[in-house]
């Protein structure tokens, strides 16, 4: 996936993103890699909650932000539509090939 799409509550934090490009591999390795820097984490689904559980691999932002429990809104071979399990926090992510 060559893009990314973060919406905080109100706050649009896609710029936060530029320049990154996300992998997920078999085997539920997770890849964010910038300016040939990679950053290795994981990825699961959980089938029975429709979630996919992202851990990016670091504690520092932006990609902090990604390692969390996402309920599954949309999945294609072009787009994967996420939103944070818990509702107080109203965040979506959006991953899509550009």
């Amino acid at each position: 996936m060559e893009s990314s799409v973060l919406l905080d509550k109100d706050k649009d934090e896609t710029s936060d993103f530029s320049g990154y490009v996300f992998t997920f591999e078999q085997g539920g390795v997770f890849k964010s890699t910038k300016n040939g820097v990679t950053t290795t984490g994981t990825w699961q689904v959980n089938s029975s909650s429709n979630k996919l559980i992202i851990n990016s691999g670091s504690a520092v932002k932006p990609l902090d932000d990604l390692s969390d429990d996402w309920i599954i809104v949309e999945k294609n071979d072009k787009l994967i539509k996420l939103k944070d399990d818990n509702d107080e926090h109203d965040e979506f992510l959006n991953f899509a090939v550009i």
